[in-house]
């Protein structure tokens, strides 16, 4: 049975209508009987029962050309009832295959334990990095033994702008980490110097790049020079930063509130969006003074680094802990030769690619922590109709059928995979049409992750989709953080088995995560972690404009007062185990 501590609905037909299946503490699908017959139980022993509608052929002719919305006509003529779970869920497993690790099980007198009884415990501490992943679903893959980094110890360390041939020789993982010119930006690559980066893979199987764009104004790409002089790991891209060619406001908040600026173009769009840049700061900087890359990441990387084995993007906010990551990544070797492999914490969801109603090019719905909910979820509309915040369901806004992606904090390519998403021309035309001339209309700031799931979907051949999720968490601190740590709740506080740890918001909170992923485990002290933690401030929610993207989250609270299904009402309700003065992560589970 699966649960998340998140608060989400799902709704599942029970002689023709939709129930909502919920808990307030934690998400539980229970199994209800109907007409002889379990529903609202997820899982492949429960769907194998069910004799798919459509095949995984017809699935392949439901979905359109990228960026072109899918036909409502024909995905309601594939599956009559607008029943997705039960018409797609074989085929769609079987397209997108997820192998799911995480930590081993906790023995039962741990888990009532606090920090120094735990600690003193031999049963109740963590395993060695390569046995903190732990299979537990999915095709089972062949694994290798991860490499001892002794070898490399007394090599001279790599960076960002080291020769590519000795970064092509010797990296495991190239990481790039989106930056910005700002004092915020400069902040946080401080924060990251003096705490993650300091582990002993960087520079020898890792090597880190902080992401900026060389069209910066000359007054702040100089300093940013120095600084890249003194350290050697920023990476100047040919790419605007999103503000600066989106400017105007968006339309989902009544044209009164400018967008999120995610480095979308950063990450992925080549240098054919200089013509296109609409702020006089992307005309004026000079071409030549950052030496300028003439990629953006995901290109360059694929461009001049292609024998590197893994190349990722984390969030400037979050802390990997490489000590754990770099030996999965290489026991994810025998994969065999050219693997297409995705590895990040896995969720669900559809894309309309063209959301005219709200301005949206990608705009993200039908989420789900797994596919049984995305397909719930497909079919279903959210709020009252006719009123602000009203959504319509999937299947009616010309959403492609759901696919999985990794959360934003962070996810990893194999090498092959990135040549796709680099290269691929359906992929390149659709990020090249981002700048077009809708770019304003149709605008692409937002939904990174979800963007970068649907460029991997469109792979020629089977993606292997590697799920650590249980292993991927935003920082809270909670009065019995030193059980919250060791289980997989979305909001925790981190521990030596966190593989990535994401909201991290001020230089102590890095300290503070870096802290405790070191091998040896430390005790929890909770007011130490609010002090570290929240020094400046909680991490804040989302603008209002921003925050449609949790709408399927927000209709528990309706449903919780009588209303759901496709058109629910009802007044919100306040979620309950919030962890302590955390805010709420909209990229991660």
């Amino acid at each position: 049975m699966r649960t998340s501590t998140s608060t989400l609905i799902s709704f599942t037909a029970v002689h023709g209508r939709e129930v909502a299946v919920l808990s307030f503490r934690k998400l539980i699908f229970q199994p209800r009987r109907s007409a002889g017959r379990l529903v609202g139980v997820e899982g492949p022993a429960h769907m194998a029962s069910l004799a798919p509608d459509t095949s995984l052929a017809s699935i392949e002719r439901l979905q359109p050309p990228m960026g072109v919305n899918a036909s409502s006509q024909a995905l309601m003529a594939a599956c009559p009832g607008r029943r997705y779970k039960p018409c797609f869920y074989n085929a769609l497993l079987a397209k997108y295959p997820v192998t799911r690790f995480e930590l081993p099980p906790m023995p039962k007198q741990c888990a009532v334990m606090d920090g120094a009884r735990a600690l003193a415990d031999p049963a109740c501490v963590l395993p060695p990095a390569e046995r903190t992943l732990h299979y537990t679903s999915g095709p089972e893959l062949p694994l290798c033994s991860p490499t001892s980094l002794s070898a490399s110890l007394s090599t001279t360390r790599l960076r960002c702008n080291s020769p590519a041939a000795a970064i092509n020789a010797r990296a495991v993982l190239l990481l790039g980490v989106p930056s910005s010119p700002t004092a915020k930006g400069t902040e946080r690559r401080k924060a990251i110097r003096a705490a993650w980066l300091l582990d002993e893979h960087v520079g020898r199987t890792v090597v880190v790049c902080f992401l900026l764009s060389a069209r910066t104004p000359a007054e702040a790409l100089e300093p940013m020079q120095r600084e890249h002089a003194e350290h050697g790991d920023m990476l100047f891209l040919d790419s605007p930063e999103t503000p600066w060619l989106i400017t105007q406001p968006t339309k989902y908040s009544g044209f009164k509130m400018r967008g999120r600026g995610m480095p979308t173009f950063k990450q992925y769009a080549s240098s054919s969006t200089r013509s296109k840049c609409a702020q006089q700061a992307c005309k004026r900087s000079p071409r030549h003074t950052a030496s300028p890359h003439r990629y953006a990441f995901f290109q360059h990387a694929a461009a001049h680094h292609a024998p590197v084995p893994y190349v990722g993007k984390i969030d400037d906010d979050t802390a990997p802990n490489l000590r754990v990551l770099v030996p999965f990544l290489q026991r994810l070797g025998c994969l065999g030769p050219s693997p297409l492999a995705l590895v990040g914490a896995i969720n669900w969801a559809a894309i309309v690619p063209r959301a005219l109603e709200f301005g949206v090019r990608g705009d993200r719905c039908g989420f789900g922590w797994d596919l049984s909910a995305a397909l719930n979820n497909f079919g279903s509309s959210f709020g009252t109709p006719g009123t602000p915040g009203y959504v319509e369901s999937c299947d009616t806004r010309g959403a492609v059928l759901p696919f999985p992606y990794g959360t934003g904090a962070g996810y990893f390519f194999s090498a092959a995979l990135l040549q796709h998403v680099a290269t691929s021309a359906e992929v390149t035309q659709w990020v090249a049409d981002a700048a077009g001339p809708e770019h304003e209309t149709l605008q692409w700031q937002k939904f990174e992750d979800t963007s970068t799931g649907y460029m991997v979907s469109r792979a020629p051949r089977t993606v292997h989709y590697i799920d650590i999720g249980p292993l991927v968490h935003d920082i809270a601190c909670h009065p019995q953080g030193e059980r919250k740590r060791r289980g997989g709740a979305t909001y925790r506080p981190p521990a030596n088995s966190s593989v990535l740890v994401h909201n991290l918001k001020g230089p102590a909170a890095f300290l503070f995560a870096w802290e405790h992923m070191q091998p040896e485990t430390m005790p929890y002290e909770h007011e130490r972690c609010k002090q570290q933690v929240y020094r400046n401030g909680a991490p804040k929610r989302s603008p209002p404009g921003a925050r449609r993207e949790r709408r399927e989250q927000r209709a528990v609270a309706t449903a919780a007062k009588g209303g759901g299904g496709r058109s629910g009402g009802g007044r919100r309700r306040r979620r309950k185990e919030r962890p302590e003065a955390a805010g709420v992560s909209s990229s991660n589970r």
